[in-house]
């Protein structure tokens, strides 16, 4: 390619919808290393082919197939499993991307998608609740207080409300209202119940793990 070639192929990428923020800066800084006149390394080729390539018209006509598909298959599951790994160091970017409502790089996504944990979750989610709504509940024997889960609002929570709450499950357990939409582990029996302990003054959340029934 010549280096006029080589700029209107990287101008074309810096307003592809599909271009990353990293391709958009390295396609300006090559673009202003031909207009000094300097020659690019072989690195620097390997790089702008690579990200020519990645953002040339058949890609995009590819990404637009992935949006729609992940729309339609896959956006309810990437943010159901986005809940479990906002917990860990994996998959950040695309768990930023998914919670921010984006679509995802397919290949990433779906290497994701398909591991084991992943898997063991959305298999897990399927499973029905062992414990209806206005079920009394107490915590098993796996249960202690740092085992209720936070909040997806817990900045609003009074720190002192909620630890009262949570003495007070802890002493007498509480009714279940409803199961949660999300899930922050990949353990057996990781539904997540919002629980209003009996005589709480807040709904504390548990994974269905650590509870029983309450004898009656």
């Amino acid at each position: 390619m010549t280096p006029e070639e080589i700029k209107t192929a990287l101008s074309a990428v810096q307003v592809s919808p599909i271009a990353s923020e990293w391709a958009k800066g390295f396609s300006a800084s090559i673009i202003e290393q031909i207009n000094k006149g300097r020659k690019l390394s072989e690195k620097q080729m390997f790089h702008v082919k690579k990200i020519i390539a990645d953002n040339s018209e058949n890609a995009q006509v590819e990404a637009e197939k992935w949006m729609t598909t992940y729309h339609e298959k896959y956006q309810a599951d990437a943010k159901y499993l986005a809940g479990y790994y906002t917990t860990t160091n994996y998959f950040r970017s695309l768990v930023d991307a998914i919670k921010a409502g984006r679509t995802p790089p397919r290949r990433a996504f779906l290497k994701m998608y398909g591991n084991k944990y992943a898997k063991k979750i959305l298999a897990e989610r399927e499973k029905p609740p062992r414990f209806d709504a206005r079920t009394h509940v107490v915590g098993n024997s796996k249960f202690r207080p740092d085992k209720v889960v936070r909040a997806t609002d817990f900045s609003a929570q009074s720190w002192q409300i909620l630890n009262e709450s949570k003495s007070l499950f802890s002493k007498h357990g509480g009714f279940i209202v409803k199961v949660e939409n999300r899930v922050v582990s990949a353990a057996k029996g990781n539904k997540i119940y919002s629980i209003l302990p009996v005589s709480g003054k807040c709904i504390i959340h548990i994974e269905e793990r650590f509870l029983k029934k309450a004898k009656r």
